[in-house]
């Protein structure tokens, strides 16, 4: 599961944060947000608990999806009527998977799968008595899927369709709450420490650098230069960074009194840059105080991103995606009470930094700063009246590299960084387009020397 409660990380790839607000979109019954994912293409799906089930005017569990961010749809269970609990959801490619617990009385906690985006759902894994589906990592190109319990891993080697206990090497009762994948290695976030398996699930091995009395709860794939890394964040508050072979981990940053229960990335423009986000409800609320917040600089320090949510406020679940440099982002709150499920909405631009609102003369593009570069540089263009904007980065050969900005602006003046770290030393060409009620287009050269 990658979106629960508590405190959240969102990180995005090269984001820098800019002024935004958030605007309720939806309350919805049951208690609560209990997990939260955006598909590759925008679709977004959640999932609630109930309030007082079994209580006359009880509210129940549902799960509910937001098609390409335009509408909210009714419940989608997969048992067609009420539920209890409906705990995390996965969607990757063609499948989704979602834990969903009709009735405790008269049922066991069950993973449904689907081909169409929940429209329809089957049967996948009962998981018995006694014990719960806390995460599911489904890796649809290998026909792999994983799901965390109480007792450990359970594995599909067939897409969902069978699952067996694959727990071998982890200490007895592991609650594993979330499960993640990097090249050809697993991750178990787990009650036992933060696992490792090397052979697809079959084996698993203690990582060094987190105590084991330090529950792992969540994990995050992060970008690096060396390659992907993972983020590890624990029940004491702690996040960890693990070192290229994802065995080894340092800390990265504490929250005193809080406990870290999901974490999120989102790529963006440039590689291997990020900010983390994080929705913050610490057991110990004098400390931190509950709200949303972001870091600029990898965890250092940390500003509020909760404008417009009304305090205090108990965000339990995030959920986003970066079109060219625009972000949008669903928040959803955990409130324990009769429709404590609001859904927050915001969009925002990120890598655009706004010089000025001053209306200009004209159109303008100006020469990129420093030039030549390496490995980055600025470019500063001024917009003289609301139009939409693509700012569009090519290779020597005409070739299409890199889109910098693609989306509506206000009249001003931009700046926003180009990152050429990946790229040959030459020279390169940048050309803005405006379109709307006037045209404009401009190419400058530029020359990256490394």
């Amino acid at each position: 599961m990658k979106i629960k409660l508590i405190l959240l990380i969102l990180l995005f790839m090269r984001s820098v944060c800019h002024s935004q607000t958030w605007e309720s979109y939806a309350t919805i019954q049951g208690s609560g947000t209990t997990s939260m994912q955006m598909s590759s293409n925008g679709d977004l799906f959640f999932t609630t608990a109930s309030y007082n089930y079994n209580i006359p005017g009880g509210q129940t569990a549902g799960v509910y999806r937001i098609l390409n961010g335009s509408f909210l749809t009714a419940q989608i269970n997969p048992t067609g009527g009420t539920g209890f609990n409906a705990r995390t959801i996965e969607t990757e490619g063609d499948l989704t998977f979602v834990s969903f617990w009709g009735n405790p009385s008269t049922t066991t906690e069950t993973l449904y799968r689907s081909t169409n985006k929940g429209d329809s759902w089957s049967t996948s894994f009962t998981i018995g008595l006694s014990n719960n589906i806390f995460s599911i990592k489904a890796d649809p190109d290998n026909n792999n899927v994983l799901i965390g319990a109480r007792n450990g891993v359970y594995k599909s080697t067939n897409n969902g369709l069978s699952f067996t206990l694959s727990n071998t090497g982890m200490a007895s009762n592991s609650w594993t709450y979330d499960i993640e994948k990097v090249g050809s290695k697993y991750l178990a976030a787990t009650s036992n420490g933060l696992y490792q398996s090397t052979n697809n699930g079959d084996l698993w091995t203690n990582t060094i650098g987190i105590p084991i009395t330090d529950t792992s709860k969540t994990l995050a794939v992060i970008p690096s230069a060396t390659g992907d890394k993972i983020i590890a964040g624990t029940e004491d508050g702690n996040i960890y960074i693990s070192d290229d072979d994802l065995f080894q981990y340092e800390l990265l940053f504490g929250f005193e009194n809080s406990d870290i229960i999901a974490m999120l990335v989102l790529l963006g423009i440039q590689p291997t840059e990020f900010n983390l986000f994080a929705s913050a409800f610490p057991m110990n609320l004098d400390v931190l105080g509950n709200g949303l917040y972001y870091s600029y600089n990898g965890g250092t320090n940390w500003s509020n991103f909760g404008s417009g949510i009304p305090s205090p406020y108990k965000i339990s679940a995030l959920g986003g995606k970066i079109s060219g440099s625009t972000i949008t982002m669903y928040a959803g709150s955990f409130e324990n009470t009769s429709n404590g499920v609001k859904i927050y909405k915001t969009s925002y631009t990120v890598g655009i930094k706004n010089l000025s609102s001053a209306i200009p003369e004209n159109f303008t593009l100006h020469q990129n700063y420093p030039n030549p570069f390496n490995p980055s540089t600025k470019i500063k263009f001024e917009i003289q009246k609301a139009s939409d904007v693509k700012l569009v980065v090519y290779n020597s050969l005409g070739k299409e590299i890199s889109t910098l900005v693609n989306e509506k602006l206000n009249a001003g003046t931009y700046e926003t960084d180009f990152n050429a770290a990946d790229y040959n030393s030459g020279v390169y060409f940048y050309k803005l387009f405006i379109s709307g009620e006037q045209s404009f287009v401009e190419t400058r050269k530029m020359i990256l020397t490394k």
